[in-house]
């Protein structure tokens, strides 16, 4: 982002932004930003107090970062996964975090599951909930339920026509054996004699 563009990240209809900068007077305006992210210095900033104890790592965040900290810097000598790049690659890494995710929203579904949420902090699941953020994964939860009931009710439906169809064809089927069959069953009947007596 260019020093130029800097007034646009205290626009009122900015509701957040992730920004890459190595100027300065960008870790200098705290007031714009939740959190600085220092690759160099393995760093993240949070400036708020109250942001900053709602997203401490649960143990359950722990052992995730540990898991996959472990298996990206872990030495491999199998010969079979050697040069594929799978498990602890860029892929890999991202399929974790998408696993990751997915749990999460799976997890406030479940309210009655105290548990659950609390692997993902329960007073940051509960502010989560208030954000613009959760309501857009309500709303595409909603979408998907729609999707889902409808690709049901499709499935169904071909189901339904599938059997009625059947059912017409089976019914078919028989009638048409039925009188077929009185072709080959039936004894031949003499035909009545002509009036005058020719053929």
């Amino acid at each position: 982002m260019a020093l130029q563009q800097h007034h646009l990240l205290s626009d009122v209809t900015v509701r957040g932004f992730v920004a890459g900068a190595t100027n300065i007077l960008f870790r200098q305006q705290k007031h714009l930003s939740d959190a600085i992210v220092e690759v160099e210095e393995a760093l993240i900033q949070i400036h708020d107090p109250e942001l900053r104890k709602l997203l401490n790592p649960t143990t359950a965040d722990l052992r995730f970062a540990d898991y996959l900290v472990r298996h990206v810097t872990e030495n491999r000598d199998d010969v079979f996964l050697d040069g594929t790049g799978w498990e602890g690659g860029d892929e890999w890494i991202r399929a974790q975090f998408a696993v990751y995710i997915h749990a999460l929203l799976a997890a406030t579904l479940q309210l009655d599951n105290e548990k659950m949420l609390s692997d993902y902090g329960t007073t940051f699941v509960a502010a989560w909930k208030n954000t613009h953020n959760y309501r857009n994964s309500e709303r595409g939860k909603k979408f998907g339920n729609v999707m889902v009931t409808t690709s049901r009710n499709v499935v169904q439906t071909g189901k339904a026509v599938g059997q009625s169809v059947g059912g017409a064809f089976s019914s078919a089927k028989t009638a048409m054996s039925s009188w077929l069959s009185t072709f080959t069953t039936s004894t031949p009947q003499s035909l009545p004699e002509p009036p005058n007596g020719k053929p």
